[in-house]
């Protein structure tokens, strides 16, 4: 004996469809989810790389935010910021550093094309001309010296300890310093007073690099 169950296909059918638009419609919404959960999460990476573009050399001075924007996102914004600080610190040292190299080797050398313009405007005697070139060579050894004490400083990795430097006379330097101005001012009258203990020699002695 055999019977065609209609009521029960129909509801197989029935199911059967069901199961599909759920699941198509299941599959719709996580999409939806994922798309805008994955959006929410990837918003502030979005907004760190569109500032970390408009930073440039002119603009170190610009930090990133460091909060509400997620525990991880906050902690990559602090990271940056201290990179930016040293970076900031790092160009502005190079950018002191130019302006001084430039304003510290300017001096001997507008003394030097001074004293060689002068020279070529005159006849000169032989003393004259010993003079002349004993000032040349004055500038020039004074213009080694800066050289040297910027290479020094341009490695602003080396510490410099003053434990490795020789003990220097302090009164002679001041007194050196004061031949260096009079030799690009002759004009200017400088007047020394060493005041305090100067019984002895040891107060006058200081561990130094001498053209620093």
């Amino acid at each position: 004996a055999s019977a065609n169950d209609k009521y029960g296909l129909n509801n197989l059918r029935y199911l059967r469809w069901v199961i599909v638009i759920v699941y198509l419609c299941g599959l719709v919404i996580v999409w939806i989810g994922t798309y805008f959960f994955v959006k929410k999460v990837i918003g502030p990476l979005e907004a760190l790389k569109n500032n970390l573009k408009s930073i440039t050399y002119n603009n170190l001075d610009m930090r990133l935010l460091e909060k509400g924007q997620g525990e991880e996102v906050d902690s990559l914004s602090a990271t940056f910021n201290q990179m930016l600080g040293r970076l900031q610190q790092s160009f502005n040292f190079q950018k002191d550093f130019v302006h001084y190299a430039s304003h510290e080797l300017r001096t001997p050398l507008a003394a030097m094309v001074s004293l060689t313009e002068n020279s070529m405007n005159k006849l000169l005697s032989g003393e004259e001309t010993k003079h002349l070139l004993t000032e040349l060579f004055y500038q020039q050894r004074n213009l080694t010296d800066i050289t040297n004490s910027l290479l020094v400083l341009s490695d602003y990795k080396n510490e410099l300890s003053t434990s490795r430097y020789p003990y220097i006379r302090l009164d002679e330097l001041i007194f050196r310093s004061v031949e260096i101005t009079k030799s690009i001012f002759p004009e200017a009258s400088i007047e020394v007073n060493l005041e305090g203990d100067l019984s002895s020699e040891d107060s006058l002695l200081i561990k130094a690099n001498e053209p620093l």
